[in-house]
């Protein structure tokens, strides 16, 4: 009983060990030649993670980029909280408020949003490798490397496919129990 409290815990297990278990969900970035795309696919149909497309229901991100690029990705994909700061009104200003009907907002005078996050274009060519990355923390969690000069469709899925399979086995590692990882 108490060797499943610490195996639990993650006790005895690397802490990157015990934080890539963790991750449940992952938001993908855009990746050079649609590669998120073909992850998406495998990722999901693999069972390895759920793939979100809101990127505050994200335990982890999946990129192809680190770096500048990468850190104002993150800075418009989760923006810190600006503080609301409302100055304190006089006596005769509550006063003059309670008398007057509320003022109708002007359509013109009405504020833009965005419908959403603006990414900054996917360098053309990618280094070949992929990070998770811890939301967050931005710890790098794990990375796999393959031939960056793939671009059909066909070798993409594929390696696609060697990366959420990978993936799988660093979330879950084949325990010593069992014979073969299986």
């Amino acid at each position: 009983m108490l060797m499943t409290a610490f195996s639990l815990a993650g006790i005895g297990q690397p802490a990157s060990a015990v934080s890539l278990s963790q991750v449940k969900t992952v938001y993908l970035l855009p990746m050079s030649h649609g590669m998120d795309q073909y992850l998406a696919e495998r990722l999901t149909h693999g069972g390895v993670v759920q793939v979100v497309t809101d990127p505050s229901k994200a335990d982890a991100l999946l990129t192809d980029h680190l770096g500048a690029t990468f850190e104002a990705d993150v800075k418009e994909l989760y923006p810190e909280p600006k503080p609301v700061v409302v100055p304190a009104k006089s006596a005769d200003q509550k006063k003059k408020d309670a008398k007057e009907p509320a003022a109708e907002t002007k359509s013109d005078e009405l504020e833009l949003k965005s419908s959403g996050p603006e990414h900054a274009p996917v360098p053309a060519r990618s280094r070949g490798t992929v990070f998770l990355v811890k939301r967050g923390t931005g710890e790098v969690l794990w990375s796999a490397y393959n031939d960056p000069a793939i671009r059909r469709p066909k070798d993409l899925n594929r390696t696609a496919g060697k990366i959420a399979d990978g993936l799988k086995k660093a979330i879950n590692p084949a325990s010593p129990t069992t014979p073969g990882g299986k």
